[in-house]
């Protein structure tokens, strides 16, 4: 894996921010923010976290319902 870097942030979070949004969208938007502050300054346990968040955002159940809202936000 390397070093944790923000860009590497940036990267996970752009191809998984989907899968959050099906699970909670406050949660996505969120975790969201952090992320596109992430570069900015020296945010120290952004990591941890980023990570906190995600597991936060996945415990939610994803149901036909926010799926759908995904797949209209895809469109």
């Amino acid at each position: 894996m390397g070093k944790k870097t923000a860009a590497k942030l940036v990267k996970f979070h752009t191809e998984n921010k989907l899968l959050f949004f099906s699970h909670n969208e406050k949660l996505y938007r969120e975790i969201g923010r952090m992320v596109a502050e992430a570069g900015k300054n020296n945010q120290g346990d952004i990591f941890s976290d980023y990570e906190k968040m995600m597991i936060d955002a996945l415990k939610y159940k994803a149901t036909p319902a926010k799926h759908t809202n995904v797949l209209m936000h895809m469109m």
